[in-house]
């Protein structure tokens, strides 16, 4: 599953589910997509104030206060179906890992760039299900640390 289908499910399950959020540490920046993190945060907003069993798309919507934000949170429930704490709980962990051509678009390199990183170490790596993944918290982390630095993103390691 792509990463931005598996953020879309998460987020979707959330919607259905939003006392998953006790039961899995996740926040806003595993989230690649901007509009992904303002869903969460209105999500967690919504969760941490009413404590709502499930929440109804039309609050969702009108939260989200974008130029048809009605569509786009249509098609975040599209098709879901609801999961078991258990599901949910092994997508939100998987959201934190990108395939290397995930995280080749993330860092805007070629993603045979992103393969010789990974090759040499430069890219925080784990095998996964037969896979090779990058860690986007990690990721995140060294390019912080790059800005404080100041060498800036898209620098070659």
């Amino acid at each position: 599953m792509s990463s931005q289908n598996l953020e879309r499910v998460v987020l979707g399950s959330l919607v259905m589910c939003p006392h998953y959020l006790e039961i899995e540490d996740i926040n806003s920046a595993d989230f690649s997509s901007l509009r992904f993190r303002k869903v969460f945060e209105i999500i967690s907003e919504i969760w941490e104030t009413e404590r709502p069993e499930e929440i109804s798309f039309s609050v969702l919507a009108g939260r989200f206060n974008e130029d048809h934000s009605e569509l786009f949170v249509l098609k975040l429930l599209d098709g879901l179906q609801r999961l078991s704490p258990e599901q949910f709980s092994q997508n939100a962990a998987e959201l934190r890992w990108l395939r290397i051509s995930e995280a080749a678009a993330y860092l805007s390199i070629h993603p045979k760039t992103a393969y010789d990183w990974a090759a040499r170490g430069l890219l925080p790596t784990a095998r996964i299900g037969g896979t090779r993944r990058v860690d986007r918290i990690a990721l995140d982390a060294g390019l912080e640390r790059q800005v404080q630095a100041g060498q800036g993103r898209g620098k070659r390691p």
